[in-house]
């Protein structure tokens, strides 16, 4: 038996050394970026939202802070008007809420209040956050009854 050349086999190559496959690392830059951008919108939320009532007002110091002279200010002011409460009732306006001496009430029980109460008080009308049409109709319901009962009213205008 002769042995043929097999025109399919090919002669064996030269030994390669094995190439290194490059191992392909994973890049964390992404996950790090989500993290950053989470933590900033955390800081964003304590600042404008102020969960917890941290601090005096807003962020950027926009709040209404006081120095210690003003609160030694109000504190006598306190003190004062406690000994004026007994002869002054204060009327106040929150929006459209009306408050006779902190109770809430309707312009119609607003006038049952001082036509009872007469001339034995005065009248002191807190309205910095008032609406004007509620404002506009309890002044005109106080210059009415101050007119008919000769009763006094501190607008404060």
């Amino acid at each position: 038996m002769k042995h043929e050349k097999n025109p399919k086999h090919e002669p064996p190559m030269p030994h390669e050394p094995p190439r290194k496959e490059k191992k392909k690392h994973r890049r964390r830059g992404g996950g790090i970026l989500i993290l950053l951008l989470l933590l900033i919108i955390a800081i964003l939320i304590l600042l404008f939202f102020n969960p917890f009532g941290w601090g005096n007002g807003g962020a950027f110091g926009l709040g209404g802070q006081q120095n210690s002279s003003n609160s030694s200010d109000n504190s006598s002011a306190v003190s004062d008007s406690s000994e004026s409460v007994s002869d002054t009732v204060m009327i106040k306006i929150e929006n459209e809420d009306i408050y006779f001496d902190g109770e809430l009430c309707t312009e119609s029980e607003l006038r049952e209040k001082v036509i009872a109460l007469g001339t034995e008080k005065k009248y002191e009308l807190e309205h910095s956050l008032a609406i004007k049409s509620t404002y506009d109709s309890v002044t005109a319901l106080l210059t009415e009854l101050e007119d008919a009962l000769g009763i006094t009213v501190n607008y404060n205008e």
